[in-house]
């Protein structure tokens, strides 16, 4: 029985869903099945009883006057439909799987009693539906809990377990070199993650003090993970790139128990795992939980050999990760058409860094000499204190689920919030001339929220969706970096409100128009007492034509994005009285054309895309666009002034073991780098010249074959990519002496340090008679950087499962299954400093290394690769050691893994 407090609970969130005109939608975690019911002339049968189940529930209704019923709300599960009336026999349709969003259609046909029943006919699951309007993708099963794969990103071996493994072999995904999630060339920033529909807030990845590497969001307890990429719904949270989101399994009847342990072969990596799905008989109240805790060692190249560049420009040289995670969730029916969730996940992530200090380490060892750098603590001083970044996160949700007869509504409460903590006295950020660095930081973010959302179904040819949703996140920052004396502070508040209406027209079964709108208001309060205010009205339009197991799609959305928590305000210790500029939201149109088709020939799904975003926001000083205030002293401050231009096609077909994900993408973007803060970003702005996209490959490709011998599964894997962007470029944007951007030689002259081209003397511009070019890199790149590619790559895994018993499996999975260790990205080289005879060279290193030689002249300058400032390395080929590798695809890995069903 429920107690006096439950039922004034529910009754109190019961008036409210009935004080909508319109039961009220949100991302899609629930599925539909909507059918009819006749006899075998195809005359409608009414007040048939029709009843869903499946193994996590049960739902009954009645057919109407026109034979239609309608199941609006159902969890994605594999359900048989019964339909039975008073004399006819009752027909079943069995094998109909269900994943997040989808619809299934369903006719029974009833014969009059003594009739022979019709046959059974089964649903086959997919990772898309033909005809939808959403390019939108689902992994099911043990896929959507993020297994071990091989891929070029050196950090992929982290992702294991983590929503961007489940994600990474599907069409339109790619992975930069940390192994962040990048869909149709945008940035890291522009995908969205949920958990169950709550959206997770992310850290920033900018600088000062590198990329802070959060906890990534787990794949503990679930049975979908779904990516839309395209033609986004309107009630969908804001994203410029794609939509990631996470959906629990719930209880079942009988209960299911399992429990399973991973082991690392010949490398430190074990985990363990708990889940328990229970329900009552009647499944009215179901209940699922599920904690995982584990550690490994994150290994790069050959797998054991230490790669200084790993450190690269971020600071990401991971030796080691610790995490654990518990989600739990309860369903309790009350009646026959409410339905009450609660859901908790909560976890953290412990990484550390190759700089985490062993017996007798001093801030020296990685040095290869005992030499110091400018700015480097002195070698012999012992490091005593791990580098070390850590991550929590936290999801609570309440939720009723009321559903009507052709319609459900929605109310929900949630609070999500993630922690960034790192603690970091040692950074070997090999790729500036700084040496070790020393940084530590925090950040973290709150965000409640409260919606009500819905859908409607009763119009024979509509779907009805709308909602109304109020957020309010709460961000705090706070950062020192001591090697730099400088600090960075945010604590800002970011109120919005989205609603949204859209719907699903079907003047034919052949045809589906889909047309949204989508309403955003977004106050900024900042902590110094400023505030203003933000609006934006979006549309989204698909057209939908189906011809047999064929169809053709058209989608097209203008897509507007409130700036983060941590872009609206940044206080910076080094730039006291920086100016306040209020920021506008990002926004983007992409235009998408898909060609699909299904059937016993394997399911396929070709689509071309090309997507423009502008007032993209990027860190620069305030008036970049003014060489005389545009100094080195200059405050970078985040402004709407970036811009990016992507087309490209991807490729999705499976046929029975066969699956193939392939993605090409040809993107230019305002930023050098997808972090943001580059010197080269502000002139090439101000000449409104756009990069190559420096952080994805050009075209990547997944293909996977399942195959059972004898009981054991096969599963081999192939990974190709086409390398990494990387190179200085033979040409530099610069701001002239009037402020004007100019496109120039890039040599010493204007960019120390990552120079194409040596003059004679580095001081003064280029003269082709008194100050002629004397070497250059030998590289064949083009005027910009990022116009070299790394070698391609080809990776190779392997998973093999076998029962031992009815109730035991035991499945060995295998990454980078040949050892490849081919660097996949390279950067310029921190120590080259001159051809033989170059007297160039920045002067405070010039002087520094002459105190190092007695006070005798110093002249190798700025070019030849060195260790010691003395003595050129041998042998030194111009064309190839301009550049040292900055990561590595992930080593050859054996993971072991026992799963027992209880």
């Amino acid at each position: 029985m429920m107690t006096r407090l439950h039922a004034l609970a529910l009754a109190c969130i019961t008036i409210v869903l009935w004080s909508l005109v319109l039961p009220a939608t949100a991302a899609e975690t629930t599925a539909i099945v909507v059918g009819s019911v006749q006899t075998p002339a195809g005359a409608p049968i009414d007040h048939a009883s029709v009843t869903a189940r499946s193994p996590s529930g049960v739902y009954t209704t009645r057919s109407d006057a026109r034979g239609r019923f309608t199941f609006a709300a159902v969890p994605p599960d594999t359900y048989s439909v019964v339909a039975a009336k008073a004399g006819f026999a009752a027909q079943q349709q069995s094998g109909i799987t269900l994943t997040p969003g989808a619809t299934a259609r369903v006719t029974l046909t009833l014969q009059p009693v003594l009739h022979e029943i019709g046959r059974v006919e089964a649903t086959r699951s997919r990772s898309f539906s033909v005809g939808a309007p959403q390019d939108s993708f689902t992994v099911s099963g043990s896929q959507a809990r993020g297994p071990v794969a091989a891929a070029s990103s050196g950090l992929a071996t982290y992702t294991r377990g983590s929503v961007q493994s489940a994600v990474a072999a599907i069409p339109g995904v790619q992975q930069d070199p940390f192994a962040n999630v990048v869909i149709r060339g945008g940035k890291v920033d522009d995908v969205v993650f949920s958990y169950d529909g709550v959206p997770l807030p992310q850290a920033i990845v900018a600088d000062p003090g590198g990329n802070v590497v959060g906890a990534q969001l787990p794949t503990t307890g679930l049975g979908f993970t779904t990516l839309t990429t395209g033609g986004f719904a309107a009630g969908t949270d804001d994203a410029l790139g794609g939509l990631v989101d996470e959906i629990p399994q719930a209880g079942v009847f009988p209960a299911k128990t399992t429990f399973s342990m991973g082991l690392g072969l010949f490398a430190a990596a074990r985990d363990v795992e708990f889940e328990h799905r229970w329900s009552t008989p009647s499944l009215h109240q179901r209940y699922a939980v599920d904690a995982q805790i584990g550690s490994q060692s994150i290994l790069y190249g050959n797998g054991g050999t230490f790669y200084p560049s790993e450190a690269a420009t971020y600071g990401l040289a991971l030796s080691s990760r610790a995490t654990w995670s518990v989600a739990g969730n309860v369903h309790l029916r009350s009646g026959a058409r409410d339905d009450i969730e609660g859901l908790a996940l909560a976890g953290e992530a412990t990484y550390d860094q190759y700089g985490t200090p062993f017996g007798g380490e001093t801030y020296g060892a990685f040095d290869g000499s005992s030499m110091t750098f400018p700015g480097e603590p002195a070698p012999t001083a012992s490091v005593t204190t791990p580098t070390r970044v850590r991550g929590t996160y936290a999801i609570e949700k309440v939720q009723l689920l009321r559903t009507y007869d052709h319609s459900y509504g929605r109310l929900r409460l949630y609070r999500s919030q993630f922690g960034s903590a790192t603690n970091a006295p040692f950074f070997d950020d090999l790729s500036f001339p700084n040496g070790a660095i020393s940084f530590f930081g925090s950040q973290s973010a709150v965000l409640d929220g409260f919606g009500i959302d819905g859908k409607n179904l009763a119009a024979e040819r509509h779907q009805f969706a709308y909602g109304l949703e109020r957020r309010r996140e709460q961000s705090a920052l706070a950062q020192l970096v001591p090697t730099f004396d400088q600090t960075l502070s945010s604590h800002p508040v970011l109120i919005s409100t989205l609603a949204y209406f859209a719907d699903d027209w079907s003047p034919s079964a052949a045809v589906t128009l889909q047309g949204a709108l989508r309403a955003n208001t977004t106050s900024v309060i900042r902590s110094d007492g400023r505030r203003y205010h933000l609006a934006s009205l979006d549309p989204h339009v698909s057209f939908v034509t189906r011809v047999g197991a064929n169809a053709i799609r058209f989608a097209y959305d203008h897509t507007t994005v409130a700036p983060k928590p941590l872009q609206v305000e940044r206080f910076d210790s080094a730039g006291a009285g920086a100016p306040f500029v209020p920021l506008a939201p990002e926004r983007g149109d992409s235009y998408e054309f898909s060609f699909e088709r299904g059937g016993p020939r394997g399911h396929l799904r070709l689509t071309f895309f090309s997507k423009s975003e502008r007032d993209r926001i990027d860190v620069l000083p305030v008036d970049f666009r003014n060489a005389n205030a545009s100094g080195a002293a200059a405050i970078g401050v985040p402004q709407n002034v970036g811009a990016l231009l992507a087309n490209g096609a991807e490729l999705g077909f499976a046929r029975g073991p066969l699956t193939l994900a392939a993605t090409a993408v040809h993107a230019r973007s305002s930023s050098a780098s997808q972090f943001g803060l580059n010197n080269l970003n502000a002139p090439a702005i101000a000449a409104n010249h756009l990069f190559p996209a420096g952080y994805v490959p050009a075209v990547s490709v997944t293909a996977s074959y399942r195959r059972n011998v004898h009981g054991l599964t096969i599963v081999p894997t192939l990974s190709y990519e086409t390398g990494y962007p990387y190179g200085n470029g033979r040409k530099v944007w610069t701001l002239g002496p009037d402020g004007t951007p100019v496109d120039v030689l890039n040599d010493n002259h204007v960019n120390p340090g990552y120079n194409y081209y040596f003059l004679r003397d580095p001081s003064r511009a280029f003269d082709p008679r008194t100050n002629p070019i004397i070497r250059s890199l030998g590289t064949l790149e083009g005027d910009d950087p990022n116009t070299l590619r790394s070698t391609p790559l080809l990776l190779a895994s392997l998973h093999l499962e076998r029962p031992l018993s009815s109730r035991v499996t035991l499945s060995l999975d295998i990454a980078n299954l040949f050892g490849t260790s081919t660097p996949t990205q390279l950067q310029s080289n921190p120590y080259l400093i001159g051809p033989p005879g170059y007297t160039g060279g920045n002067a405070a290193y010039a002087a520094w290394y002459g105190q190092k030689l007695n006070g005798q002249p110093y002249t190798l300058g700025n070019g030849v690769p060195t260790n010691d400032g003395q003595h050129a390395m041998v042998p030194w080929r111009y064309g190839t050691d301009a550049y040292v590798p900055s990561s590595y695809g992930e080593a050859r890995s054996f993971s072991l893994r026992l799963r027992v069903q209880m």
